[in-house]
């Protein structure tokens, strides 16, 4: 047990020593690694969104100019030139027209999705050959498809 017990103090007297005898041996001593600096956090504080918790009465917010973004005004106050006349039925005296995929009939008011814009789309009045659509005030008279008349059958 005492060989057991000298083994073991020789051994962390050894590793104990490693470090110092590497140096003295000439061998030089890797450098420290530069420290990155912190990151650091960036906050934006709108004081219009809302108001900081912890100090409700701060002044410190009335030096900052709040950056409004410049609404982009699309041309809404044209007729859309994306709507089609996909087709219609003319069911017991009532006329139904076929818009971009959705069925309008006359006094009747749909939202059409073009380009990525809503447009309010009002039905006037429908006729046997054409349709009178409002979209933001304006008014336009698009005709109705053709039908070709039926083959007549023999008798």
């Amino acid at each position: 047990m005492n060989t057991a017990l000298l083994y073991s103090s020789l051994l962390v007297a050894a590793l104990a020593f490693a470090p110092c005898s590497a140096r003295a041996a000439g061998k030089p001593a890797a450098a420290p690694a530069p420290e990155a600096p912190p990151p650091k956090s960036v906050f934006v504080i709108d004081p219009q969104f809302g108001k900081d918790p912890f100090f409700p009465k701060t002044t410190r917010f009335q030096g900052v100019t709040v950056k409004i973004p410049e609404v982009v005004t699309s041309s809404s106050s044209q007729f859309p030139e994306d709507i089609r006349v996909q087709g219609f039925s003319n069911q017991r005296d009532k006329i139904i027209v076929i818009l971009n995929g959705k069925s309008i009939a006359k006094g009747e008011k749909i939202e059409l999705n073009l380009r990525g814009h809503r447009y309010p789309v009002r039905c006037v009045d429908v006729t046997d050959k054409t349709i009178l659509l409002e979209v933001n005030g304006i008014t336009k008279e698009m005709p109705l498809p053709v039908v070709a008349p039926a083959p007549a059958t023999p008798q």
